[in-house]
């Protein structure tokens, strides 16, 4: 196999290497599985394994934050608090109040979309409802975090 593995890698290495036909694809995709192909390190699987806990706990303290300033004004599915990590916060409201805070957080570089989203968190039994997404990420400041609060309280009480 080691005598295998050296040829191929003078092949790859020689004039040869560039040719189009099926044995060269096959050896460039067989050099390219055992040679090439970089592992990870465990300490590199560990560090990316921490990113991701950081970013799920970061996700839930805005959410929760969240939900706390804007839980009384009924805008928040009633399901979601159980969930791993939002990946964004749907907010429901009038389509016409959820153009004017898309509008306003356009204003301080926010994009927040309007999808249907299933407030049932069910695909057996979904129910979409029109709802504006505001971000929910380690990427958003605590200021954004408080704009997201300041809006919504003054647009939909």
């Amino acid at each position: 196999m080691n005598l295998f593995k050296f040829l191929d890698e003078q092949l790859v290495h020689s004039k040869y290497f560039e040719k189009k036909d099926i044995f060269s694809t096959a050896r460039k995709m067989a050099f390219s599985v055992y040679s090439s192909y970089p592992r990870p390190l465990s300490h590199s699987i560990s560090m990316f394994e921490s990113g991701v806990q950081t970013e799920l706990d970061v996700r839930k303290i805005i959410y929760k934050y969240i939900s706390g300033q804007a839980g009384p004004l009924g805008v928040l599915p009633d399901c979601w608090e159980s969930t791993e990590a939002p990946y964004a916060i749907p907010i429901r409201a009038e389509i016409e109040k959820l153009l004017s805070i898309q509008e306003e957080l356009k204003n301080y570089n926010i994009r927040a979309p309007i999808y249907h989203f299933d407030y049932n968190l069910n695909n057996l039994n979904p129910r979409y409802e029109k709802a504006l997404m505001l971000p929910c990420h380690s990427r958003v400041t605590d200021r954004n975090v408080n704009l997201f609060t300041e809006i919504l309280a003054r647009s939909l009480s």
